[in-house]
């Protein structure tokens, strides 16, 4: 059996990075799995490449419009959502004075 994959690669800061999401018709009753790649930049403040590889052969790079985003991709027609995502160092600052 021939399980769907999607590889996305990010380069950033000069690293080149891998995810892939792997998805079937199988698992546990009523489950399910969180389907998001997160990449961890570091230092980085951007990205500087996005690839997509999808299931059916295409490539695609799409620019980005920043780091701390959640990206929804469709094959084909690239990002069509953008939502802020949580920045850990700014959550990270906020919960120190908190304290």
């Amino acid at each position: 059996m021939t399980l769907p994959a999607r590889f996305v690669f990010v380069t950033a800061g000069g690293i080149r990075q891998r995810g892939g999401v792997t998805s079937w018709a199988g698992g546990s009753y009523s489950s399910a799995s969180d389907q998001r790649l997160h990449f961890g930049l570091g230092a980085a403040d951007r990205i500087d490449k996005l690839e997509i590889r999808w299931p059916s052969g295409l490539k695609e790079t799409v620019g980005t419009p920043g780091v701390s985003r959640i990206l929804t991709m469709v094959e084909g027609k690239g990002i069509v959502d953008d939502q802020p995502g949580s920045d850990s160092k700014k959550e990270s600052e906020k919960k120190g004075k908190t304290k």
